[in-house]
């Protein structure tokens, strides 16, 4: 079983054998993901699972003790892959929680799907499908009907799933860009992880456009699409010596035979390559060989609103060396200071919130490895604090790469901790440059902690000037 599990986060992470290392505990841990999805996972019959292929029975583990979920409907479609599948869309009352669309299944088999062999596209590319983390539970609780997703079941099944004991929530559903106490999503999400459950949720279907990002919620993880633009390029020439690009599988005897990654970044340049060391590794990802910013498709450098903070990089996400720590507790202040009536407050914190006993802060000084902020003429200064959960004995520089139009500057400039666990504050002051014009525009940069060239914390720091 350990076997099983730590290859599943090899193949499906990426993970370098060095990197995909855990210990007893670890190995043999419990875990429950928890997918409240827009429909259920569609199983008809034994054979139907999907998630459970029957080569694999003996290596899923049983539940864990804390759990306290259960099928609402015949139990002998729950296993020890689905430990809980439950309806709360009021007009299906009484009746199984399935759906033919088959959303569910896609989202909970990435999420936690085990190891399937066989699965192909109309028998091409055959392989052995598996998701993220194979050998977790999943416990499922369908809120939708036909795309309409009643405030009342969304809430019921955030809530049914705290009850049950899930150690993480995934939601692929959301609601357009709304007051935070507008969003039952956001609300029942805040109550959750109060109860130590991490909540992640889709960013939404909308867009290339701005503000079209759901579930933008700071107490949620808001994950979205990335695509792979690698193509099989290739030229045909014509008899009259006219050459056109297209693709083609056909492998010349002249291929590469370097043998690489599905996702892979490009082969870069010596001259750039040399340069790259952890510390600027996010520098030397966005530079081209003559150390330019690569463009976008309409020829401008990509911006922070369009790619988020990034790709997980699963191995360094597990030795970060710096955390920016935040608690439930964080939020409270922030949301006063966003001005939100006490009684707002208290719906979202499930919990009477006065906010003239408590010191509200702007948005911008939330403790979050990123800073967003508008800029006037004066300047700005906010603090941060970072958590060592590196070396106990680790020093870390301050690298800036400024916005433009703004002067960055950082102190103090270097933070040295002696133990694990230990915390430091730094302050960040932004100020406008001389002769500088740029009203309603953007710029962004960011700001870099560098410690022995092994570990960095990047905080990305977008500005929008008035």
């Amino acid at each position: 079983m350990k076997a099983i599990f730590l290859l599943s986060l090899v193949f499906a992470l990426g993970f370098s054998r060095a990197a995909a290392t855990f210990d007893e505990s670890r190995a043999d841990g419990d875990g429950v993901e928890d997918d409240l999805s827009t429909y259920i996972i569609h199983v008809k019959a034994p054979e139907d699972q999907e998630l459970i292929p029957t080569t694999f029975p003996s290596q899923l583990p049983p539940p864990p003790a804390k759990w306290k979920g259960r099928c609402d409907f015949n139990e002998t479609h729950c296993n020890n892959k689905i430990i809980d599948a439950r309806n709360f869309v009021p007009s299906r009352n009484g009746r199984p929680p399935f759906y033919e669309e088959g959303h569910g299944t896609h989202t909970a088999s990435t999420v936690a799907g085990n190891f399937g062999k066989g699965a192909n596209a109309f028998e091409m590319a055959d392989g052995t499908a598996v998701g993220m983390a194979s050998l977790a539970h999943l416990s499922i609780y369908r809120v939708c009907i036909n795309a309409l997703c009643p405030e009342t079941a969304i809430l019921a099944g955030i809530d049914a799933a705290v009850s049950d004991g899930v150690d993480i929530l995934s939601l692929s559903l959301g609601a357009p860009e709304l007051s935070f106490i507008k969003i039952e999503v956001a609300v029942g999400a805040f109550g959750a992880i109060q109860e130590g459950i991490f909540v992640t949720c889709s960013a939404g279907n909308q867009g290339p456009t701005g503000k079209t990002l759901s579930n933008e919620a700071p107490w949620v993880l808001t994950v979205g699409v990335s695509t792979v633009d690698r193509t099989m390029s290739a030229t045909v020439q014509l008899g009259n010596g006219a050459e056109y690009q297209g693709q083609s599988i056909f492998q010349p005897q002249d291929f590469y035979s370097r043998v690489l990654p599905l996702v892979y970044a490009g082969a870069s340049g010596d001259s750039s390559s040399a340069q790259c060391y952890p510390g600027d590794h996010d520098y030397c990802d966005i530079l081209t060989r003559d150390k330019k910013p690569i463009l976008a498709e309409k020829l401008r450098p990509a911006n922070y609103f369009a790619t988020g903070v990034g790709h997980v990089a699963p191995a360094r996400a597990n030795h970060p060396g710096l955390i920016y720590d935040i608690r439930p507790g964080d939020y409270i202040p922030y949301l006063c200071g966003l001005g939100y009536k006490d009684a707002e407050v208290s719906v979202i914190a499930h919990r009477n919130i006065v906010c003239s006993q408590i010191p509200s802060i702007p948005e911008a000084q939330l403790n979050y490895p990123s800073i967003s902020i508008v800029f006037g003429l004066s300047p700005q200064n906010y603090t941060r604090a970072v958590t060592n959960v590196g070396p106990a004995n680790s020093s870390y520089t301050c690298r800036i790469h400024a916005s433009a139009g703004v002067d960055v500057k950082v102190s103090p400039s270097v933070i040295t901790f002696s133990g694990t666990h230990q915390t430091a504050t730094y302050t960040v002051t932004f100020s406008k440059k001389p002769g500088s014009s740029n009203v309603n525009q953007y710029s962004q940069g960011s700001l870099l902690w560098v410690s022995n060239r092994r570990h960095f914390a990047r905080r990305l720091i977008a500005v929008t000037f008035q």
